[in-house]
């Protein structure tokens, strides 16, 4: 996208400060939810993450119930874990700056450089080529099948608009392997 570097105020325990928005934060955000399942895990309180979704969900159209995790008191502030999310990790692949606050999951990692308030920056639409490129080869497969004249359509993006426990498949496998077939069905019973 065309979004430049926005600057917001935030906040946060009776504290303001300016957060940056990363150029084309939006339009990648928009566009992901449209490919895959989005999450936002943070290690911000849950007030900061209220006010930062406040400017990149104002509709709640990306992050739905359940799609936002951010930091507890019980937790440690260091590491993220997929044990918090409701799915397999293998079906998860993280776009983070933080290499160790991943180390439990690299094999599902996709580093993207840190922001530092750069204009210029175009990490965003870097990983957006990546994640196009990793949706269209995940589902290559499971369209070719879907051409089927009793299959049901596919959708327009080729995957889901929604997220949920019922669709945990179009999660994306992690980096470099190979992602499943399409799904068996079982035979009819007899009799």
């Amino acid at each position: 996208g065309s979004e430049g570097v926005r600057s917001v105020t935030l906040t946060v325990q009776s504290v303001q400060f300016e957060m940056q928005l990363r150029p084309g934060v939006l339009s990648f955000l928009r566009e992901m939810s449209s490919l895959f399942c989005v999450y936002l895990y943070t290690m911000g309180s849950r007030e900061y993450v209220q006010q930062a979704l406040h400017h990149l969900d104002p509709e709640h159209d990306i992050f739905r119930p359940g799609q936002v995790l951010a930091w507890h008191p019980a937790l440690d502030r260091t590491t993220k874990t997929l044990r918090r999310m409701l799915c397999h990790p293998h079906l998860v692949t993280i776009v983070d700056d933080s290499t160790i606050a991943w180390a439990q999951h690299l094999p599902n990692l996709l580093p993207i450089d840190r922001f530092t308030g750069d204009p210029a920056d175009r990490s965003l639409a870097r990983m957006a080529g990546r994640l196009r490129h990793m949706h269209a080869q995940f589902f290559a497969p499971q369209l070719a099948v879907s051409r089927h004249p009793l299959a049901p359509p596919a959708s327009p993006a080729g995957g889901a608009t929604r997220c949920g426990p019922a669709v945990p498949e179009l999660r994306m496998p992690p980096p470099g392997t190979v992602p499943p077939g399409p799904p068996k069905v079982p035979p009819e019973p007899h009799g």
